[in-house]
């Protein structure tokens, strides 16, 4: 069921009124990642950075997950932002 509800949320985030802030994208790549669609999440979270360089809470929470997902290719890259 929560893998479901993350599913759905991702669906509505991509309706294009609510793509152009920050937030949006941040909350549309986090409930990618939740729904297990890590590759979608990563690009989400690397353009949002890219496009909005000031959103220092898109840097953290990308940096946190990569950190908690615990692969060693994916510390350094989780330190960088």
């Amino acid at each position: 069921m929560k893998l479901n509800y993350f599913s759905q949320a991702v669906i509505s985030s991509r309706k294009p009124a609510l793509r152009p802030c920050a937030e949006t994208k941040l909350e549309l790549a986090m409930a990618e990642w939740r729904a297990g669609a890590r590759l979608q999440a990563v690009t989400e979270f690397e353009q949002t950075i890219h496009q909005f360089p000031r959103a220092v809470r898109a840097r953290i929470e990308y940096g946190t997950l990569l950190l908690k997902e615990g692969s060693p290719e994916t510390k350094p890259h989780a330190i960088d932002y």
